[in-house]
């Protein structure tokens, strides 16, 4: 068999699948990636030859699977969006609960429409500036000190919300003192910080050695991609489950007191009080999508990486984080109305749930839901992580893809200093929101809006959203300092 009758059969595959005219197009664009899309192995001799980049054809092998560990646009979808929930989405009930439905719900909206610009941006200044890496793409517009400081931004930013969430599987694990109340503790019935066997140090390190060290060693996003579409299943269905018990609620008449607009008792009514409410939830809902770190990661691990493509992946994958987040945001506030807690996990209690469902079924819920948002809170680390040793890579070590030995040491020592700063340093929450509400939107808004300034064939409406977008990023870093240095401390 030749190299052409092997490509040929390619078109045919596609042709066979059913997909219309316009997605088979997809298939024709330029790879916004220089090397070959991949082998093609002849399944009779076993020859291999090198497609060329474009136009870009999708590679199988005998048995009708994307070679060289590529990911589908489902798994990239499913990837992205799990890298883009995390911990935060348990804050959304809080800040509906501030600001009312109708204003929440607007208000995600926008934030939806300006990270997929900004997401778009990425992808569109990579095809035309031909760079490779989201780095590569700030350094050739902003010198090295721009590239410089993206890549502190996501070291910042990455590696703080990986210590968080070892903090966080800590206290679902774990529990909190003096009660102890976490799914081992509860399961094996010690309520004891001194028992060497469910302490939090014990604990995590084997959380670390035994589950997401093998998750973040793995080399390819093809193998966290059946991780991340169980995580998002799970986190799909907790959400869905939160709005089912407040339609629950309202059939039963236990609706608590709810706001469509803003609630003046939560929002302040006046400068001195909205103000500091103002500043504590524009955080929560304008970094809700922030997953740019990984968007050029996803990008190459994707089996033909058109633009057409990867624009479809960043919109599906933030169509299913706007759902998640709006069915745990209103679900929650109609659940618990004005005494929702900053982490709505809080809320989710045997006591708080026993009145709506009976005792058995809410032990058993709140024990699901921590069970599952571990899963989702390890799935999300790994992914966090892949942007954080790529960058950690190119910065100390100047290679953008490392292999074998210094692959796998950067990996477990990376996961050693998390870990350790993690256990000994557990006040690390003042100097991680406070870096983090300047290096996320750094990475998310900022350097998305001044690269869109640069494109070319810009519209005054694409223009408009790019200076939107920078100043969104500057005024809602300037709102996380002051709620961390101001609010917080008084």
């Amino acid at each position: 068999m030749s190299i052409f009758t092997l490509v040929k059969s390619c078109d045919l595959r596609l042709c066979s699948m059913g997909k219309p005219l316009e997605e088979e197009a997809d298939f024709r664009e330029p790879l916004l990636r220089p090397e070959p899309a991949g082998p093609i192995r002849d399944p009779e001799n076993g020859s291999v030859a090198h497609l060329p980049a474009a136009p870009s054809q999708p590679v199988f092998d005998s048995h009708g699977q994307p070679i060289e560990d590529q990911c589908s646009i489902t798994s990239s979808v499913f990837n992205l969006a799990n890298t883009t929930i995390g911990a935060g989405i348990m804050a959304l009930p809080r800040a509906f609960a501030t600001l009312g439905i109708m204003l929440g719900t607007v208000m995600l909206v926008i934030t939806y429409a300006l990270s997929y610009f900004s997401l778009a941006t990425i992808v569109r200044a990579s095809e035309q500036f031909k760079e490779q890496t989201y780095a590569d793409l700030v350094r050739s517009q902003f010198g090295r000190a721009g590239s410089l400081l993206l890549q502190l931004s996501i070291i910042i930013n990455n590696a703080g919300i990986m210590i968080i969430y070892l903090i966080i599987l800590g206290d679902v694990l774990v529990g909190v003192g003096p009660t102890y109340n976490g799914l081992i503790t509860n399961a094996l019935h010690i309520h004891s910080g001194d028992v060497w066997y469910v302490s939090r140090p014990f604990v995590l390190a084997v959380a670390c050695f035994c589950v997401l060290g093998p998750l973040i060693a793995l080399k390819s996003l093809r193998g966290l991609s059946k991780v991340s579409v169980a995580s998002m299943v799970l986190a799909l269905t907790f959400c869905g489950s939160m709005f089912g018990l407040a339609i629950l609620a309202y059939f039963k008449g236990q609706v608590s007191d709810i706001y469509i607009l803003p609630n003046p008792d939560m929002l302040g009514r006046d400068i001195k009080h909205i103000l500091p409410a103002a500043l504590g939830v524009m955080p929560v809902l304008m970094t809700a999508y922030i997953c740019h770190f990984n968007l050029i990661p996803v990008m190459h691990s994707m089996y033909c990486p058109t633009k057409s493509r990867i624009l479809k992946v960043v919109r599906r994958s933030l169509t299913v984080c706007t759902v998640a987040y709006l069915l745990i945001a209103i679900g929650g506030y109609i659940v618990f109305g004005s005494s929702t807690d900053g982490d709505v996990l809080r809320n989710i209690t045997p006591e708080n749930l026993t009145p709506l469902i009976g005792r058995t079924p809410a032990e058993v819920f709140c024990t699901a839901v921590r069970l599952a948002y571990c899963i989702c809170l390890s799935a999300a680390f790994a992914l966090v992580n892949w942007a954080l040793r790529e960058t950690l890579a190119s910065l100390i070590l100047r290679e953008e893809h490392l292999a074998g030995v210094g692959f796998y040491a950067l990996t477990c020592a990376t996961l050693g200093v998390l870990y350790a700063t993690a256990v000994v340093v557990p006040s690390i929450w003042f100097a991680m929101s406070l870096m983090g509400a300047t290096a996320s939107v750094t990475l998310g808004f900022i350097f998305p809006g001044l690269l869109a300034t640069k494109l070319d064939s810009q519209s005054g409406l694409r223009m408009l959203l790019a200076y939107t977008m920078v100043a969104t990023g500057v005024v809602t870093g300037v709102a996380g300092v002051l709620k961390t240095v101001v609010w917080d401390q008084h």
